[in-house]
């Protein structure tokens, strides 16, 4: 979910994420406005112009799933200070079930006042993280290849391991290789 809040004119938006729509409601002390976007690059361009026509300046959204990451990071880099609500405090009352609804609900609990923003740390440390992750699961799948070829090796009764202290390195490529 994303909720727009702009402070100049008084307006609130929220818009909800999902796979593939965005679902956004501007809101003036007399009047509302919903709109959907694709979510997509050119749905989130379009999200972003329209919100800055309407002179939007906060947004905030709510943390549910993956989904908010594309838009909060082109938000961010858009000049819009973006706050991430936790959706299990946010979390609707009954009967509040359609998009528009809920986008309404979180619009007005931020001009409550009510969402507290959750962590998201700037964008370098993101980043970071991401490479860090990645090269976390690179490790481990060469690991994982590593111990699927010892286990092919001993099926057929090739025990390389008790002779090289290490079966990948330049001698035992070599061996492997046949060379």
């Amino acid at each position: 979910m994303i909720l727009i809040y702009m402070e100049q004119l008084k307006h609130l938006s929220n818009s909800i994420a999902h796979r593939d729509l965005l679902v956004a409601t501007l809101m003036c002390h007399t009047t509302k406005e919903t709109r959907s976007f694709e979510n997509s690059v050119e749905g989130i361009e379009c999200l972003k112009a329209w919100l800055r026509e309407q002179g939007c300046e906060h947004v905030a959204m709510e943390s549910s799933g993956m989904y908010w990451v594309s838009l909060y990071s082109a938000l961010e880099v858009y000049g819009f200070r973006a706050v991430l609500a936790n959706a299990y405090k946010v979390k609707n009352t009954p009967g509040r079930i359609t998009d528009a609804r809920s986008s309404e609900w979180l619009a007005q609990l931020l001009r409550s006042g009510l969402v507290k923003s959750s962590y998201v740390p700037e964008r370098r440390i993101r980043d970071l993280r991401e490479l860090t992750r990645l090269r976390v699961r690179f490790v481990q799948t060469r690991a994982a290849f590593k111990n699927r070829c010892h286990k092919v090796l001993r099926r057929v009764n090739v025990r390389l391991g008790s002779k090289l202290s290490d079966i990948f390195g330049k001698a035992g490529i070599e061996i492997l290789e046949g060379s």
